[in-house]
């Protein structure tokens, strides 16, 4: 009897490396041109800064997240969050969101200028790694593309205007494999 194997959908990395500014508030289109040589229109619909300090005490007092563990260990997860968090984005400090859509189905990965351009800091003491993912508010643009949405993974003052950035690369999902054996 034959087995047949489906793998999953891979995601394919193209290096882009476009320079772009993000200004926040704002809109703006760009284009590039696909690793097949396919030109790609794409539209930042929105530049906004987050207060990830914020969403994550509002997501911590929510009964939910915390259903079926002690007060005790509830601190204890708190106070290492934050001390992380503090080493990534200290309180004052803001990541920037944009919400863009494309019209061919990749998803792009930014970074700051700012970003590329550092070194790696030192930790103080606490280890530990923070993502900050964040969804689109709707699910089509204003150009009824599908919308998505991405955080740059570098803190900014509240009173940021202007992100220079970098578009570093997108990524294509590969389709559904499937091999078959006797």
């Amino acid at each position: 009897m034959p087995v047949t194997l489906q793998y999953e959908p891979k995601r394919i990395p193209h290096f882009l490396e476009k320079t772009l500014t993000l200004t926040v508030g704002k809109s703006r289109s760009f284009h590039f041109l696909d690793h097949q040589g396919d030109e790609v229109q794409c539209y930042i619909n929105d530049v906004s800064l987050v207060d990830v300090w914020e969403d994550v005490e509002n997501q911590l007092r929510d009964p939910k997240y915390t259903q079926g563990i002690s007060p005790a260990e509830v601190q204890q997860i708190k106070s290492h969050f934050y001390k992380v968090l503090e080493e990534n984005c200290p309180r004052d400090m803001r990541y920037v969101c944009l919400e863009y859509e494309c019209n061919k189905e990749i998803d792009l990965q930014f970074y700051s200028k700012q970003y590329l351009q550092s070194r790696p800091k030192k930790q103080k003491g606490c280890s530990g790694c923070i993502g900050v993912c964040s969804k689109p508010s709707h699910p089509f643009g204003a150009h009824h593309l599908p919308l998505k949405s991405c955080v740059l993974q570098t803190a900014v003052p509240p009173d940021t205007s202007k992100i220079p950035a970098e578009l570093f690369l997108y990524f294509e999902e590969a389709d559904v494999r499937e091999e078959t054996f006797c």
